[in-house]
């Protein structure tokens, strides 16, 4: 399976925290979860209130990530980000204005992690652009953003 390509909006502490779980993933037997630690989860929701686990949940040994876009107004962020990804044999491209990112990068998945009342000004636009988003909590900082996130998805 090939590398599920990550680009990341605004490369803060946040960011650069979720890029390094990212690079780990593979070492999960599933996400969130420590198969010693007694607990069932996310396995007993599912049979509560779903009908099949999603087959990434329960074995993600062969997912790994590439961090291959950043987008940061930050160039101090922006090195940093590279930074991990060079520690883990990866070279993304690197942005200062989000139009380029959106315009230029490659990536199947972008991470938002924009300070939170930004959110909606870099998620929405990816959505429309037919993005896979994931956005740092809160989605929104306020009712109108999270109304605007939600008709974009």
């Amino acid at each position: 399976m090939p590398p599920v390509r990550i680009g990341v909006v605004a490369a803060g502490k946040r960011a650069r925290s979720l890029v390094e779980h990212a690079y780990t993933i593979s070492d999960q037997q599933y996400l969130g979860c420590d198969p010693d630690d007694g607990y069932n989860y996310p396995h007993d929701l599912y049979e509560m209130f779903g009908t099949d686990e999603p087959e990434w949940m329960v074995d993600v040994s062969g997912l790994e990530a590439e961090l291959s876009a950043v987008f940061s107004p930050s160039e101090g962020s922006r090195v940093a980000a590279a930074e991990i990804a060079a520690e883990n044999g990866d070279g993304p491209a690197l942005y200062d204005s989000f139009e380029a990112f959106r315009a230029d990068a490659e990536f199947d998945v972008v991470m938002v992690c924009s300070p939170n009342h930004l959110h909606a000004d870099g998620v929405v636009p990816l959505l429309d652009d037919g993005h896979d988003v994931f956005c740092e909590k809160p989605l929104a900082a306020d009712l109108a953003d999270h109304d605007r996130i939600i008709a974009a998805a």
